[in-house]
């Protein structure tokens, strides 16, 4: 199980980390930042079993083999880019987000419409059933709406060619927005 302490936005008294990482946690800390209360009552509303499923699935594709894509638009982009570090270095997954490559992404937005960038870039990416999506987004993405189309149409082109969507899961994090608590596995 995964477990996620947030203390007091003073922090966490020095005898109160070394027990917590006697008893077999480990220590990650945020350097000088404090996670403020509005944040805090953000995390504790995200489901920890949710939490567990997508760790377990980032597991399940580093043990196959297996890419992550990271999709974003915005604010999302430069998460999505920062991530693709972070998984590489610190975890070992072949990562990519297509919004690192901006001639690929304008010259589709151009070319083909805003509404295929990730689909088409997928495509060229041959994404397969050792692969997942992570996306990053606010909005949730709505083709009715025009939220995200995007996004949308990236998920749609993954389960036309992948036979079996289970081998394909997209983890789909919103962290704020209209709906802060969506951290799903389709």
């Amino acid at each position: 199980p995964v477990f996620l302490y947030i203390g007091p936005e003073g922090g966490f008294s020095p005898t109160e980390v070394d027990r917590a990482v006697a008893s077999g946690a480990q220590a990650v800390s945020l350097g000088t930042l404090i996670l403020r209360s509005e944040t805090a009552a953000i995390v504790a509303g995200i489901n920890p079993a949710d939490c567990e499923r997508c760790v377990q699935e980032l597991l399940g594709v580093r043990t196959r083999g297996g890419r992550l894509f990271i999709l974003g638009v915005g604010g999302s982009a430069a998460n999505a880019s920062h991530a693709v570090n972070d998984f590489r270095k610190l975890c070992g997954i072949e990562t990519y987000a297509p919004t690192d490559n901006v001639s690929e992404l304008t010259a589709r937005a151009n070319d083909e419409g805003w509404h295929t960038i990730f689909s088409e870039w997928m495509k060229v990416s041959r994404v397969n059933e050792k692969d997942a999506l992570l996306i990053f987004s606010v909005g949730g993405g709505n083709m009715e709406k025009n939220v995200s189309p995007n996004l949308v149409t990236a998920i749609q082109e993954a389960k036309s060619r992948i036979a079996i969507w289970q081998n394909l899961r997209a983890l789909i994090c919103c962290a704020s927005g209209p709906s802060p608590k969506r951290c799903r596995v389709d």
